[in-house]
């Protein structure tokens, strides 16, 4: 029997997924599905594209809402995003690492729970400023090269257009990377980031990738006394004692799992 496919974008994401299906429905998801690779989120709506049986899965990154509304509109049913920023974003509100703690842990830790929460918390403003900075950046380059950069100019016979062409196609570019344009951006995504709670900021705002590896990574270990690890250990070993999200079961009923 030929199996369906979920295209997920890396390798992390795979392995979280399995490991949720496989404690969601125990044997009973792999007869019928394979959590396949894409690399990256244009390669996984190529995919989508060629296949269109398939399902996928991306994390919504810097998607805004109206990104989002968008693609799934696109690809009906097939396409869903992530309600976090990335699967990472899963480890990084406080009140939800607190209850993945051992409990030998969490009684040992002085000032209990808000302690905790307080101490992972105390520089989460520049994560946000870092997050707010990354959404209005990194799009730059996807839509730069959507306006022929810089392909556009180096072809041979582009360069036997007029001076007049060519300078309007340089005011393109240059006008994609306006300064001023961009530092709006900034400064109202920062705005409206700041004014979220403090879950929605640590889950759609915050940069989850870099915000686990570079701060819950070695936060962690070193306030509950334990020995550093990777970031892919203490992955695992978090998601071992997680309950199942409850903000994943268009997932779950997506992929009928008895």
């Amino acid at each position: 029997m030929n199996k369906q496919v979920v295209v997920v974008e890396g390798g992390g994401d795979q392995t979280f997924i399995e490991s949720l299906l496989t404690r969601r429905s125990p044997g009973g998801w792999e007869p019928n599905w394979v959590i396949g690779l894409a690399g990256s989120k244009s390669h996984l709506l190529h995919m989508l594209n060629d296949q269109p049986r398939w399902l996928g899965l991306v994390d919504r990154d810097e998607w805004t809402g109206a990104d989002v509304s968008k693609n799934e509109a696109k690809y009906s049913q097939r396409l869903f995003v992530l309600p976090r920023y990335c699967i990472e974003s899963y480890f990084t509100v406080p009140s939800e690492l607190w209850a993945l703690l051992e409990r030998t842990q969490q009684e040992g830790f002085a000032g209990g729970q808000a302690a905790f929460e307080a101490a992972l918390t105390m520089d989460v403003h520049k994560w946000i400023r870092h997050g707010a900075l990354w959404r209005a950046v990194n799009p730059l380059w996807k839509g730069i090269r959507a306006l022929g950069f810089k392909d556009d100019l180096l072809a041979f016979a582009a360069a036997q257009q007029s001076d007049d062409d060519i300078e309007a196609k340089l005011g393109q570019w240059h006008s994609h990377l306006d300064p001023n344009a961009i530092m709006g951006s900034f400064r109202a995504n920062l705005a409206t980031a700041a004014a979220a709670p403090l879950f929605d900021q640590l889950t759609q705002w915050v940069h989850g990738k870099r915000y686990f590896r570079e701060f819950i990574t070695p936060t962690i270990p070193q306030l509950v006394g334990v020995p550093k690890t990777s970031a892919e250990k203490l992955l695992a070993n978090l998601q071992r004692n997680m309950n199942l999200p409850a903000d994943l079961q268009p997932i779950w009923n997506a992929v009928r799992l008895p």
